[in-house]
């Protein structure tokens, strides 16, 4: 991640697409590594007879981090636009 955020600094207006795709591809490693960490923890602190159960959990209070973590970023959007609709009917 460390790497990837310094990539994301050097980024500029100019930068290669091949830069981007680097970049998306560290991005990836990072967060394919980071879900494999989980599971693995996951499974070595969960008694065997709740590992469902367990996984399950997990998946579901990832999923919320991640609509909770996007959330901010769509009312944004919704309200740019409908703040450039506005605009363009005066």
């Amino acid at each position: 991640m460390l790497l990837t955020g310094g990539v994301m600094l050097a980024v500029t207006h100019t930068s290669s697409a091949l830069i981007m795709i680097g970049m998306s591809l560290l991005f990836a490693l990072a967060n394919g590594f980071s879900g494999l960490a989980n599971q693995a923890a996951l499974y070595l602190q969960a008694p065997a007879g709740e590992i469902a159960v367990a996984s399950g959990r997990c998946r579901t209070f990832v999923s919320f981090g991640a609509f909770f973590s996007a959330s901010p970023l769509g009312a944004l959007v919704v309200s740019q636009s409908l703040l450039s609709r506005s605009a363009a009917r005066r």
